[in-house]
């Protein structure tokens, strides 16, 4: 969800884009078990997308999909969300998952 949202970020949604990073990434980390790596990668993924959300309202009305700093921001983000979908690939699940039964 949060690639998926990345994409869709812009002038109109940031605000609500900024929102659902917090609760995309809380709603994972319930999920899975915490190694200091895993929690690195989502503290790293919630500030680069949030990043990317703040160069957006910067923006304001002059806001581009082609402004060097809105491209770099989201480079970034992207990054960052890779590193944890990486990560995540060697979680475990967390407890509550498994008393959902929801192991892997």
């Amino acid at each position: 969800m949060l690639r998926a949202d990345i994409h869709r970020a812009g002038r109109a949604n940031w605000k609500s884009f900024q929102r659902n990073i917090d609760a995309y990434i809380a709603n994972a980390r319930s999920y899975v078990r915490i190694s200091p790596e895993i929690d690195e990668a989502f503290v790293t993924a919630g500030q680069r997308c949030q990043e990317f959300a703040t160069e957006i309202a910067n923006r304001g009305p002059l806001y581009s999909q082609n402004d060097p700093a809105i491209k770099q921001a989201l480079i970034l983000a992207l990054l960052a969300i890779d590193e944890l979908e990486g990560r995540l690939q060697d979680a475990g699940p967390s407890d509550t998952a498994v008393s959902l039964g929801l192991g892997w």
